[in-house]
């Protein structure tokens, strides 16, 4: 079994805040237009996307790291880099996000894995005699499932929001449901939007309001 390392070098940033870099404001716009477009005309790899979300991480925040961090964009945290080894990462006040720097290869192989199966799944269910409603209900389920879990893992010294959210727009746009307001990959839902408190709800057992959110993004 893998053994923590803790050790973060001392000339190592401790935080990637790319929302305070000047270059910030207008830098993920064409990136995330770009990945949009794709997932709007169903040109949007999604199986190779769950498999590998580090291409797209990296076209999002290509220089936007610290100047010495370049590979901030585009790899995992306990990778073999200098500054992302053993760069440890969460939200404060919650335990649920955050796998440590040593775990998080396996857990992404993991959700890679599960979200891969999930999908099968799903896409297998195409068939079965449900309302259009209850066919509905069942897709976003399975999307918020696999959107929380990556969360969890928060598998990038910072981004996760982003590609957490790219991932839930691929997975409902793969089966015609568009989010149609609310959900939007860039810039993140303001702190007057239910978004966060309901992923919170989620990751503490609570699915309905996160459920209920996704759903109310999608009917407009």
């Amino acid at each position: 079994m893998a053994q923590a390392k803790t050790k973060h070098p001392d000339d190592c940033p401790v935080s990637w805040e790319y929302e305070t870099d000047a270059r910030y404001p207008g830098g993920l716009g064409p990136a995330c237009t770009d990945q949009l477009l794709k997932i709007h005309w169903r040109e949007f790899d999604l199986a190779a996307f769950l498999e590998d979300t580090r291409p797209v991480h990296g076209e999002l925040f290509k220089g936007l790291t610290p100047p010495s961090c370049s590979y901030f964009a585009g790899h995992y945290r306990g990778e073999n880099y200098k500054c992302l080894e053993h760069y440890t990462c969460g939200i404060l006040g919650n335990p649920h996000v955050g796998a440590a720097p040593h775990l998080v290869p396996s857990q992404i192989r993991r959700f890679s894995a599960y979200a891969a199966d999930i999908l099968r799944k799903l896409d297998a269910s195409a068939s079965a005699p449900l309302t259009p409603a209850d066919r509905a209900k069942g897709t976003v389920s399975v999307a918020c499932s696999v959107f929380n879990m990556f969360l969890q893992i928060h598998p990038y010294a910072n981004g996760n929001g982003h590609i957490a959210r790219v991932l839930i727009t691929g997975i409902l746009a793969r089966y015609g449901y568009e989010l149609k307001r609310g959900l939007p990959v860039h810039p993140k839902p303001p702190k007057a939007s239910p978004y966060s408190s309901a992923i919170a709800e989620y990751q503490h057992g609570n699915r309905l309001p996160l459920h209920e959110f996704v759903m109310w993004c999608i009917l407009g």
